[in-house]
């Protein structure tokens, strides 16, 4: 085995390549197109002109190298749009806040009045510090027994043409039940439909059209409430179970006039950091699953209860108390204007999966038609015709108003609104790389073959190159007088073993 060994040694030193050879048996199989022209052994003439195409060629890769590699590190992506037309549509939330919600009666003989005076309904009208308090809890209580509830605002409420007598088919009941009540910002009470609370079923819609849509009547009794706003109607916010509405002011609809509401829904997917939407999602402390207006209204929360040691009216439960009258106005009103929303948008990134719903309003005159009115005869024959239960209100009213003073108080008081679908269909909003990785070594690998007529196997014959070149290379230091020597050492020891054992 040894001497094979040696004879093996010999042969590979005594068979060793120079450099020249080794760099002649490259260029005779070399993948790099042009290379073997300008180091074969051919006129001077033809080897400069293949020299230039190919110092061309690699000045063009260089450059779209260098675009590539820009591009790619732009994180550049597209927007893809389809649309999908399902069986059935998820309804929206839809928030409800009366303009004017404090009731006269309770906010006279309670300690709103006092504020009333000063015009601090809603809170945060008023920025200057009162001389008295009013402790957080009882603030909070007091706000919530003087509001309009929703039990007196609403008058009527279902699904049109989805109710059926049919012993196979479950009615879709609907009542002050299916809301669900909290405190925006100003310190207003609203409610929401389809919240998607526990105990409240999410509403599908399998129909569209005015015919299959969702009605709702509401009296603002503006004749019960105070004037905090020189208006009268109602704030509406659509939108998604898992979006906060506290701090969204919504858009108006007018009493006295019907207003139909067409919905549409948009899915959204955005693409996570290092692109430039840097969507994303982190563990809430408030809340169970997460959305950016969730997180910032977290945020909100933690930032002003670290300055204040209270939360607002609108806040979700953190430990702290409700901020007493003083407190709300010497510290959380401040502490929320040098919020930054902007700023804090860095610890909240965006919705990977955003479901939004569009609308569109349109209006027409609620049952009657200034200055002829309303016909008596007319209300009479709806209180007896049960099929139009959402006139019934109506009907009550009209026994104990003139027909001018039933006018006048639809038109200040009622408020009639349709919401349904225009189509059973879902616009999707898809982000896509337009440049990733894999795209990126394609159009360089592309680049490289058509300038070039290289591809990735030539960076491998290249490293295969350099290490012939260093292999052999490294047998010069080999002397042909030491192969035989070289397992001398290990003979050496071997004899010392063996005398250590006859010794023995």
């Amino acid at each position: 085995m040894r001497i094979r060994l040696k004879e093996r040694m010999r042969k590979i030193v005594q068979e060793r390549l120079t450099v020249k050879q080794i760099f002649k048996r490259y260029i005779e199989s070399s993948t790099l197109h042009g290379f073997c022209y300008v180091c074969m052994d051919t006129f001077l003439g033809r080897r400069l002109i293949w020299a230039v195409l190919m110092i061309l060629g690699a000045i063009y890769f260089i450059f779209k190298l260098r675009y590539g590699i820009k591009e790619y590190f732009d994180y550049p992506f597209s927007t893809l749009s389809t649309v999908e037309y399902v069986d059935d549509l998820l309804f929206p939330a839809v928030s409800v806040c009366a303009t004017n919600s404090y009731i006269a009666s309770q906010v006279y003989t309670n300690q709103l009045n006092t504020m009333y005076k000063e015009g601090r309904l809603p809170l945060d009208n008023n920025q200057s510090i009162p001389e008295y308090n009013i402790p957080g809890d009882e603030l909070v209580k007091t706000l919530k027994n003087s509001s309009l509830t929703i039990e007196s605002l609403l008058k009527y409420c279902d699904w049109i043409m989805q109710d059926t007598s049919h012993p196979l088919v479950t009615p879709n009941n609907c009542g002050a039940l299916n809301f669900t009540s909290y405190f925006n910002y100003k310190g207003e009470q609203c409610h929401t439909l389809n919240s998607g609370a526990k105990g409240h079923e999410l509403l599908k819609v399998s129909d569209v059209g005015i015919s299959h849509g969702y009605e709702l009547v509401f009296d603002l009794q503006t004749n019960e409430v105070i004037k905090n706003y020189q208006l009268s109607g109602m704030r509406i916010v659509i939108h998604d179970q898992v979006f906060p509405p506290q701090l969204v002011d919504g858009f108006f609809i007018s009493p006295g006039f019907k207003t139909y509401i067409k919905l549409g829904i948009t899915q959204s997917q955005s693409l996570p950091p290092p692109y430039s939407t840097e969507c994303g999602q982190k563990k809430l402390k408030y809340y169970a699953i997460y959305s950016q207006r969730l997180c910032l209204l977290e945020t909100l929360t933690d930032f002003t209860g670290d300055l204040c040691g209270c939360r607002d009216v609108f806040m979700p439960e953190n430990g702290l108390p409700f901020c007493s009258l003083q407190e709300l106005y010497s510290c959380m009103y401040p502490a929320k204007e040098s919020f930054s929303e902007f700023t804090m948008r860095k610890e909240c990134p965006s919705d990977c999966e955003e479901r939004t719903f569009s609308y569109e309003l349109s209006e027409a005159r609620y049952l009657h038609n200034p200055p002829i009115g309303l016909s008596l005869s007319r209300l009479d024959k709806l209180q007896l015709d049960k099929s139009l239960p959402s006139e019934a209100h109506l009907s009550k009213l009209a026994k104990s108003l003139t027909p001018k003073e039933l006018d006048a108080y639809i038109e200040s008081n009622i408020i009639s609104v349709i919401l349904f679908f225009g189509d059973t269909r879902i616009d999707y909003h898809e982000q896509e790389a337009t440049n990733d990785f894999f795209q990126f070594l394609g159009n360089m690998g592309g680049e490289f073959g058509l300038m070039l007529g290289a591809s990735l196997l030539t960076f491998v014959e290249f490293i295969d190159l350099f290490i012939v070149l260093l292999y052999h290379q490294m047998l010069r230091l080999y002397n042909l007088r030491k192969i035989p020597d070289i397992f001398a050492s290990k003979r050496n020891r071997n004899k010392e073993k063996t005398k250590k054992c006859e010794n023995v």
